[in-house]
């Protein structure tokens, strides 16, 4: 959105005055902000509430006895037998590639599509399944709208989309021929399957999701003010304190300079703008390449130095490569035989260099400050498990640790601790609220797993941030309904009846630490007194281990 309202802002400036803009959308719930946000204009908001479409039956399937990647085949398997054309989504590239596998292994005719496949490969794809040739396709996000794939019988989610708006659009794709559709969404023994298990009107109750963005995300808005000042579209007379700062950081960096009064564009700026020409992501490229030089994809840091750590297991395109080397901008990766068995998870931690509040309240007692944040993640090693049981073969540390540091905005958050538990249990209990705590926002502000980060420490520091470079808005929503995510945090807590923690309260897939150093029942007790406003905040100096 950040990236849409500046090149909005460009456009601008060589339209004629008192153009008119028109922005349609079937699934926004704050149209009034959006439009001003993206065009800097107020606006009429006129809705239209009917809409053409075909009967569409909704199934919320629990598996019993399998995963839900199994439950996901099976139901896929048993569409294309007869003869319905399917469309999967799935959140992140890696559960796109691991069920392709897994198709592949069952002996189905599938597609992939994703980001950080070559454009002609998505391509491809889209073409098959929109001619027929391929009757099921399995993608990320990049399908959810915008794309001509032709008509789909039945979309299959095997996990919960993280806003309600995601939803609508993916199962939007499908039943556009007046015929019944179909779509299965497949809940497993994560926190938000079991809420949504146990309260499903609150699924299909909700409202379309507000659209956030962050207008003050520097690392976007320092590669568009570039870029207007290149093609010649801003003088020296910054508009507002943001701009002002920015532009005096990009001049202190050699990217800009001021001759005669106005600005000019270095040949170091230049260089750095064509380096960064890509709207759809914010981070800096790593470029996955063969023994050869020749090119397979790309992932964005800090994401990359996760997945393409030395010795990490890389899925792509339905191919299995192990990577041998990794020299930012490059990593090295050797392709394996289709019946290699193994995946890879990164062993790391996050810690933060600085926070800059820029806000602060009171909220249960609890100091809340939201700001300006500066990250370092750290990938110290790894963890090697079976490809089709998920169980783990042995742990490896990397002989080079990966760093690489960030700029965002976050919450930060000092909880009470208890004495008589020590560092280990302190750590056990604020490491279980950080996981529930982001399992709650997802499910308040419409987040995706990948959108938020946490760190917690045993002295009771808790950090929430935008994962995204810069900043996404996200952090920014949550700061005025932290009082229902902690309401929401200790009812999953409550409701699970597992020893003292499990998959469906606090274990989480993105743990940088195994999902080790947690303890439900302390994190429940903890937060319960929070919430019934027992106890208060604290202060204190940051201390201890980062989990995240």
């Amino acid at each position: 959105g950040t990236h849409v309202a500046y090149v909005i802002r460009r456009l601008k400036k060589y339209l004629p005055k008192g153009v008119r803009f028109v922005i349609s959308s079937a699934t926004v719930g704050n149209p009034g902000y959006l439009l001003k946000a993206l065009t800097g204009c107020e606006g009429r908001v006129i809705v239209e509430r009917r809409g053409r479409k075909g009967e569409v039956i909704h199934v919320m399937v629990k598996p019993l006895g399998r995963s839900k990647a199994s439950e996901c085949l099976y139901l896929l398997r048993k569409c294309l037998k007869e003869g319905i054309k399917t469309l999967v989504f799935a959140d992140s590239h890696f559960l796109v590639e691991y069920l392709g596998r897994l198709a592949k292994k069952y002996g189905l005719r599938i597609g992939i599509h994703r980001a950080g496949l070559k454009p002609e490969e998505r391509e491809d794809v889209e073409e098959r399944f929109r001619k027929g040739e391929l009757s099921a396709v399995i993608a990320t996000p990049t399908l959810e709208l915008g794309i001509d794939i032709g008509d789909v019988d039945c979309v299959i989610l095997p996990t919960i989309p993280p806003t309600y708006t995601k939803y609508v659009q993916r199962v939007g794709r499908c039943g556009r021929r007046g015929r019944i559709a179909y779509v299965f969404t497949i809940l497993g023994n994560d926190p938000i399957s079991s809420y949504y298990e146990k309260y499903p009107q609150e699924f299909f109750e909700r409202e379309y999701d507000p659209v956030v963005m962050d207008l003050e995300n520097k690392e976007i808005a320092k590669l568009h003010i570039l870029a207007m000042v290149a093609e010649g579209l801003l003088t020296y007379t910054p508009s507002s304190p943001f701009e002002r700062e920015l532009l005096e950081e990009l001049r202190l960096l050699g990217y800009l300079r001021i001759s005669k009064g106005t600005l000019r564009i270095t040949r170091k700026g230049s260089r750095f703008l064509a380096e960064h020409k890509g709207l759809r992501g914010i981070g800096e490229v790593v470029r996955i390449v063969d023994e050869r030089g020749r090119g397979i994809g790309f992932r964005e840091l800090p994401m990359a130095i996760r997945e393409l750590h030395p010795g990490a297991i890389y899925l792509h395109a339905g191919r299995v490569y192990v990577v041998k080397e990794y020299r930012f901008p490059f990593a090295k990766a050797l392709r394996m035989p289709p019946n290699f068995d193994l995946i890879t998870s990164p062993l790391y931690y996050t810690s933060p260099a600085y926070f800059k509040p820029s806000l602060t309240k009171e909220v249960s007692g609890i100091k809340v400050e939201y700001g300006g944040l500066k990250l370092i993640e750290t990938v110290y090693g790894y963890v090697v498990k079976e490809f089709g049981t998920g169980r783990d073969v042995r742990e490896e540390l990397l002989k080079e640790r990966l760093s690489y540091a960030f700029c965002t905005k976050g919450i930060k958050m000092i909880l009470p601790i208890r004495e008589e538990w020590g560092e280990w249990g302190n750590a056990a209990a604020l490491h279980a609220i950080e996981h529930v705590f982001i399992t709650a926002s997802q499910t308040i502000v419409g987040a995706s797993p990948n959108d938020l980060g946490g760190i917690s420490f045993p002295s009771g520091h808790i950090f929430v941030y935008d994962s995204y470079p810069g900043g996404s808005g996200i952090s920014r929503e949550l700061v005025d309904k932290i009082p229902y995510v902690l309401k929401r945090a200790l009812r999953i807590l409550g409701d699970c009846d597992c020893l003292d923690g499990c998959p469906r309260c606090i274990y989480s897939p993105y743990c940088g630490n195994n999902n080790r150093v947690l303890s439900r029942r302390k994190a429940l007790a903890l937060l319960k007194d929070i919430v019934k406003g027992n106890i208060k905040g604290a202060e204190g100096e940051l201390s201890g281990k980062p989990l995240v």
